[in-house]
């Protein structure tokens, strides 16, 4: 346990002395753990902040029943808590699926299990920005969490959202390019590819979980 523990912290400042752990143990199970614990924290951390603009919704609706009403404070927590626990482990499985997936076309293999393990260990740097975001929404530095405040749009403000520098701005992501990066490594060490491959290849995981998201959520002004 604390074998697997440790290498999701050392993974992204030590990767070379990860992935053969990776390849050797497949650790799942306590990495998988350990990203939703920090999920659930996500949660609580930003949970008075997402029940103060839900409320803020309902004011904005004077016909819903009370009842409704009532419910969005329990249905809003509920959401925070299991949404932060499996929201992640649920990219973390649609990552894997893609890096085995596309490893095939390269004439190298990468087993889901061995894709999985990679996927979960070189997570860390996207729950430090899950972290970060949800610090600075508890504090009132971020109103309403868009998915782009540790991008480089973030210097632009709000007030640009849904201009076209804006949202080439926000698909620069320290922390997602940090993620994709590790995996780019990994597919390299694991499945044998040569480097090229493995960055087209977490490249390709970029634009499903980040990329592609991150465009349609600035492609209107919020």
């Amino acid at each position: 346990m604390l074998q697997s523990l440790g290498a999701v912290l050392r993974m992204p400042v030590q990767p070379g002395e990860v992935y053969p752990l990776i390849r050797e143990r497949s650790p799942v199970l306590w990495p998988m753990v350990l990203v939703a614990a920090v999920g659930v924290v996500t949660g609580l951390v930003m949970l008075p902040a997402l029940q103060e603009i839900a409320m803020r919704q309902v004011a904005l609706d004077p016909n819903l029943p009370e009842e409704a009403a009532a419910m969005v404070g329990p249905i809003t927590t509920i959401s925070a808590l299991i949404g932060g626990a499996l929201g992640q482990i649920f990219w973390a499985l649609i990552a894997a699926a893609l890096m085995a997936v596309a490893v095939l076309f390269t004439g190298g293999r990468l087993p889901y299990r061995l894709a999985l393990s990679l996927s979960l260990t070189a997570y860390g740097p996207v729950l430090l920005a899950s972290l970060l975001v949800a610090v600075m929404t508890a504090a009132g530095v971020v109103e309403f969490p868009t998915g782009t405040e540790t991008s480089a749009a973030m210097f632009l403000g709000r007030e640009a959202a849904g201009t076209l520098l804006y949202r080439l701005l926000a698909l620069i992501d320290p922390f997602e390019w940090w993620y994709i990066a590790l995996l780019a490594g990994g597919i390299r060490a694991l499945a044998d590819t040569t480097p090229r491959a493995g960055w087209v290849i977490a490249v390709l995981v970029w634009l499903v979980l980040f990329g592609g998201p991150t465009l349609l959520a600035t492609s209107v002004a919020l």
